[in-house]
C-alpha cells in the first residue's frame, strides 16, 4: 500500500507519495502550484572514480503520531539511512536525516533535494549532462529575493534563468551571484509558484555544505556541495543532519517566506538601543576623501545622526585592526572629538577576507587552501586576471586564526570603543570545489557562521551591548546579528530608488523576526528621497552618501533636510509588521514595489499603526471609518508607542507641496514648523468637524518637517 502524506489549509493541499517520491502542492480549486521529489539524493564517486548520482528510496514508513513519520531509506549500492519528518500545514519539515555507513564513510560530493536521474530517453533531450542528476521541481515561476542586481529582480518566469546556479548562503560571487546581491543573503531558501500560490523550500539549519539553487532549463533543485573527495569525510559510521529541509506554502511568495522562517504575523514590539541613526564614511572613503573632521561635522550638523561608522579604509589594510596613520595622522584626536560631541563611533571589519596574514603570523595552515596545500585568494571582481588587490581567507579550524580574529576584534573594541560593528565579507569565500576548512564541522555555510561567531563573541565580551550589523534576514543568524542592513543601494546600479523599494519589502521579514533594521542608502543624492520615505517604515536611518555632491559642490538643502528629518524622527523600536495598503509584495510577473504602506507595532497586546508613507493616490481607508486624504507625498511617524492618531507628537515629513487631512477628536495644541535653523509656529492648518487639514503650498530648502503636538484621535 502506498503511503500518502498530506495536509491542507484553507487554500492549498500538499500531497506526498513517499514510495514514488512525488509531491504536489495544489490550490483548492485544482491549480498546480509546485511539484517534484523530496527525498535526498546523493552524489558520490563510483569504483571507477566517476560521479554517480543515487536517488533516495523509501523501504519502510512508520507513523509516529498524527503529524510525524519515520522513514527508512536506501541509496542503492551506496548506503542506508533514516529520515524523520513532520507535516503540519502549511509546513513540511525533515526534523532529522541520517546516513548509516556499513564500512568507511563514502566521501560525498553533493546532496540534492529535488533531483532524479534522467531516463535514457530523457537524456537524449537534455542539453547538458554536466551533473548525474537532473532537477525535477517544477512551477510556473521562481522567487529568490534579489537574485539579480542592477537592477534588482526577485521574481522570474520558469525559463528566465536557463542553466543557472543561485547561491543561497555565504558563497555569493564565488558561485555565480554578482556582488550586488549580498543583501538579503544568506537566505538558505528559494521559492517556486504561480498565481495559484507559492512554495518556499530550503534548510531549517545552517548546512555543512555550500547551498545553491540549481536551475536546468525550467526545473530546479537544491544542491549542498561538499566535495569530500578533495577534503575527506567526517569520521564515524553515522552522518546526521538536524532540520536539513523545510517546505512552507502560502498564497504569496512573501507570506510563504514568512512561514518558512517561522516569523509571527506581528511580534511584540520593544524599544531598542540597536535602532539608532547611522552615517557611514564609505560614501566619502570610496571617492578617496578621508577628512574625518569634515565628515564628522556634516554628520552632526547637517544630518543629526547618532553614530558614525568608519568603513573600509581606516586601517593599514582591510581588517588589520591597525590605524592607517599615514592617511589619518590625527586619528585618535579626531575620534575623541567625535565622542566629545556625543557621536557614537562604529567600525567596519571583514570576516572572510584578510590581506596580509603573514604580518600576524598566519601561514598556510591557518588559511583556506586548495587540495595542493597552497592558500587560495580572491578579489573584488572575482576575476583572476584583474589588477585588483587580492585577499586570503582565514580558516576558523585553526587555533591561530581564531586567536587572531579574537585579538584583532578586541583590539578594535578597546581602540575605538565602538557601539556598532559593521561586519562584512563572509559571502565571497571560495566554494568547496576550490577550498574548504580543515575541520569538517565548519565546512560549507558553517564557515561563515563560525567566523561571525568568533568576532561577535569577542566583541560582546568587551561590550555586551555592541550592535552587530550584518546583511542576512534568516532567523538562523538571530543569536549573532542585532541589526540587518540593506547594504549599499549603489549595488542596485542606476535604479537605486527602485532597488531600495524592493529590498525594503524583503526587510519587513527581518522586522517580523525582531531584528533591528538599518535602511542604508545609495550613493546618488538625487534618488535618496525614495530611500528616506521607505526608512520611515522599515527602521533606522543609515547612509553611505558622500557629504558633498560628486563634483564637490554642496548637497542641496532639500536633500539634507530629508536626511535630518528621518534621523530625528525615525522609529527606535524593533518588532513590527507591514501594513501593505497598495504596495506590491511581488508575484509571478510582478516585481515588489513600494507605494503606500505602513508600519504596525504591538504594544501591550494592541496593534498600532505608527508610521505611514503616502506617495500615490489621494485617499486611503485605514478601517473603522478612519480615512486619510492628501496631495503630494508625505511620511507620518508617531514619536511614542501610540498610534499615528493617538500620539502626543506626530511628525510629518513633506516631500513636495500639498495638503493632508486626517480625522481627530480635538484640535492639536500646536503645530510647529521645524527648519534647520529654528522652530516656529505653523499656521496653515484648520480643525473642523473632527478633522485636521494642513496646507503646505511650498516645501522650502530649509524645511525639515512639521510636528503636530497634543492631538487626540477618533480612530
Amino acid at each position: 500500500m502506498n503511503h500518502i502524506l498530506q495536509a491542507e489549509d484553507l487554500r492549498h493541499q500538499l500531497r506526498w507519495d513517499v514510495e514514488r517520491d512525488f509531491a504536489t502542492l495544489e490550490a483548492r480549486e485544482g491549480q498546480n502550484v509546485w511539484a517534484g521529489s523530496l527525498l535526498p539524493s546523493l552524489v558520490v564517486l563510483d569504483a571507477a572514480g566517476k560521479r554517480k548520482g543515487v536517488p533516495g528510496q523509501t523501504t519502510k514508513v512508520e507513523r509516529i503520531d498524527a503529524n510525524s513519520w519515520h522513514l527508512q531509506l536506501k541509496w542503492d549500492g551506496v548506503t542506508e539511512g533514516e529520515l524523520c519528518c513532520r507535516l503540519d500545514a502549511p509546513v513540511l519539515e525533515f526534523t532529522s536525516l541520517e546516513l548509516h555507513w556499513s564500512g568507511p564513510p563514502r566521501p560525498l560530493l553533493a546532496l540534492h533535494y529535488g533531483a532524479k536521474p534522467l531516463t535514457v530517453e530523457e537524456s537524449y533531450l537534455a542539453c547538458s549532462l554536466e551533473h548525474p542528476l537532473w532537477p525535477d521541481w517544477r512551477a510556473e515561476g521562481y522567487c529568490i529575493p534579489s537574485a539579480k542586481g542592477a537592477p534588482v529582480q526577485s521574481f522570474f518566469r520558469k525559463w528566465d534563468f536557463g542553466h543557472a546556479s543561485i547561491p543561497l548562503g555565504n558563497f555569493g560571487p564565488s558561485m555565480g551571484t554578482p556582488y550586488a546581491a549580498a543583501y538579503p543573503r544568506p537566505l538558505f531558501a528559494g521559492g517556486m509558484g504561480s498565481s495559484a500560490g507559492w512554495a518556499v523550500l530550503g534548510s531549517g539549519s545552517i548546512p555543512d555544505g555550500a547551498m545553491t539553487w540549481r536551475i536546468r532549463s525550467s526545473s530546479a533543485m537544491i544542491e549542498l556541495l561538499f566535495r569530500e573527495d578533495l577534503w575527506g569525510a567526517p569520521a564515524g559510521s553515522i552522518r546526521r543532519w538536524e532540520r536539513p529541509f523545510r517546505l512552507a506554502w502560502a498564497d504569496s511568495a512573501w507570506e510563504a517566506y514568512r512561514r518558512f522562517f517561522g516569523a509571527p504575523e506581528l511580534p511584540a514590539t520593544e524599544m531598542s538601543h540597536h535602532q539608532k541613526s547611522v552615517w557611514n564614511s564609505w560614501g566619502d572613503f570610496k571617492l578617496g576623501r578621508f577628512d574625518l573632521t569634515e565628515i564628522e561635522r556634516r554628520a552632526i550638523s547637517d544630518f543629526g545622526v547618532q553614530r558614525l561608522v568608519l568603513d573600509d579604509g581606516w586601517e593599514t589594510w582591510s581588517s588589520s585592526g591597525v590605524v592607517n596613520t599615514g592617511r589619518f595622522p590625527h586619528f585618535a584626536r579626531e575620534v575623541a572629538g567625535m565622542k566629545s560631541k556625543g557621536l557614537e563611533v562604529g567600525a567596519w571589519q571583514s570576516l572572510g577576507w584578510i590581506m596580509k596574514p603573514e604580518e600576524f603570523g598566519l601561514g598556510p595552515d591557518d588559511l583556506l587552501c586548495g587540495a595542493d596545500g597552497v592558500p587560495r585568494r580572491s578579489k573584488w571582481s572575482m576575476d583572476p586576471r584583474s589588477s585588483d588587490p587580492y585577499y586570503f581567507f582565514p580558516d576558523p579550524s585553526s587555533e591561530k586564526t581564531r586567536a587572531f580574529l579574537r585579538e584583532r576584534t578586541q583590539r578594535v573594541m578597546h581602540l575605538l570603543e565602538p557601539t556598532i560593528l559593521k561586519l562584512d565579507f563572509a559571502y565571497g569565500m571560495p566554494p568547496p570545489d576550490v577550498a574548504a576548512p580543515r575541520d569538517p564541522a565548519l565546512r560549507g555555510e558553517r564557515c561563515g557562521e563560525a567566523l561571525l561567531k568568533i568576532v561577535v563573541e569577542a566583541a560582546r565580551e568587551i561590550n555586551p551591548r555592541v550592535t552587530i550589523q550584518y546583511y542576512c534576514i534568516t532567523p538562523l543568524m538571530k543569536s549573532l546579528v542585532d541589526m540587518v542592513a540593506l547594504d549599499d543601494v549603489g549595488d542596485c546600479g542606476e535604479a537605486e530608488g527602485a532597488g531600495h523599494s524592493e529590498w525594503s519589502i524583503w526587510a519587513a521579514l527581518a522586522g517580523l523576526q525582531g531584528f533591528a533594521v538599518m535602511a542604508s542608502s545609495g550613493y546618488d543624492w538625487h534618488q535618496d528621497e525614495a530611500v528616506v520615505m521607505n526608512t520611515a517604515i522599515i527602521g533606522s536611518s543609515g547612509s553611505v552618501l558622500p557629504v558633498t555632491m560628486p563634483d564637490g559642490s554642496a548637497v542641496p538643502g532639500r536633500y539634507i533636510c530629508r536626511r535630518l528629518a528621518i534621523s530625528r524622527w525615525q522609529r527606535h523600536t524593533r518588532g513590527w509588521a507591514p501594513l501593505w495598503l497598495n504596495t506590491e509584495k511581488g508575484a509571478h510577473g510582478v516585481l515588489p514595489c513600494v507605494r503606500n504602506w505602513g508600519r504596525l507595532e504591538k504594544w501591550k497586546g494592541e496593534t498600532r499603526l505608527v508610521s505611514l508613507i503616502l506617495k500615490e493616490g489621494s485617499a486611503v481607508d485605514l478601517g473603522e471609518g478612519c480615512q486619510v486624504r492628501w496631495s503630494g507625498r508625505w511620511a507620518l511617524i508617531s514619536q511614542d508607542e501610540k498610534s499615528l492618531f493617538q500620539t502626543s507628537q506626530l511628525a510629518l515629513i513633506p516631500f513636495e507641496a500639498g495638503w493632508i487631512e486626517m480625522p481627530l477628536d480635538a484640535a492639536p495644541r500646536e503645530i510647529r514648523a521645524i527648519s534647520r535653523a529654528c522652530e516656529t509656529p505653523f499656521q496653515s492648518w484648520k480643525w473642523k468637524k473632527d478633522h485636521l487639514r494642513i496646507e503646505l503650498p511650498e516645501v522650502t530648502d530649509g524645511l525639515v518637517g512639521l510636528l503636530v503636538v497634543g492631538n487626540q484621535a477618533s480612530c
